[in-house]
């Protein structure tokens, strides 16, 4: 039997499962991050049922290197003021790790430092900090000099040795780096890292370019700035 055009096959796959279905190109899942450091402070004031709440701290950000993920520190001694507003300020931060800086991706390699805190018992509230936090975060991240990341993988691609070149080529075609290429009896393994977004639909490159012959594999490595 041929093989169904894939828009036949979803039609006899919502006609008979009866359910929905969506199709489209792959999606890349970026990241954000920041190529310096900044500090920002912010005050928060809102009057909520006739009481004023209030807040105002100082948040450093720093980037980090590649694959260290999200960090949050407290600078400030604790018995500035009571354990839950310090609680408050560390969900407004790791709230906005997930919201994003520009682009509303999650946050990568950077760290949050709470340096200063000023704490008025008669107006302050957990809600104030709280807020005051993800403001403070969002100001300071924004003149950190944002940047988005994308996923790169680790790619290894096997082949007989007569399409080692052809195999080079089209992963530097796709923006890949190849670090390694290792010898063997039957074929060779060529090791590379290349950007998630530039290899799909390269397998069908691979099967082309080595008459059939050569296969791949791929898993994650790290996010790195988007070009």
């Amino acid at each position: 039997m041929g093989e169904l055009h894939l828009d036949v096959l979803v039609t006899r796959l919502k006609d008979e499962l009866k359910v929905g279905c969506n199709v489209g190109n792959p999606q890349v899942t970026y990241r954000e991050s920041i190529g310096k450091e900044a500090i920002h402070t912010q005050s928060f004031s809102r009057m909520i049922a006739g009481k004023e709440n209030s807040a105002e701290l100082t948040l450093r950000v720093l980037p980090l290197g590649t694959g260290e993920g999200v960090q949050y520190e407290n600078k400030v001694p604790l018995k500035t003021m009571p354990i839950q507003f310090f609680d408050a300020i560390q969900r407004g931060v790791e709230n906005s790790f997930k919201s994003g800086i520009k682009f509303g991706y999650e946050v990568c390699d950077m760290k949050v430092e709470l340096l200063d805190v000023r704490y008025n018992e008669l107006t302050a509230s957990e809600f104030a900090y709280e807020a005051c936090a993800a403001m403070c975060f969002d100001a300071a991240a924004s003149d950190a000099s944002p940047m988005l990341m994308e996923p790169v993988m680790d790619v290894t691609v096997v082949v007989p040795n007569q399409y080692v070149g052809d195999v080079i080529s089209t992963l530097t075609a796709r923006g890949g780096l190849v670090s390694s290429i290792e010898s063997k009896t039957n074929a060779d393994s060529v090791h590379a890292q290349a950007p998630l977004a530039k290899l799909f639909g390269y397998s069908t490159v691979l099967r082309s370019s080595t008459q059939g012959r050569g296969s791949f594999s791929m898993e994650f490595s790290h996010y790195s700035q988007k070009n």
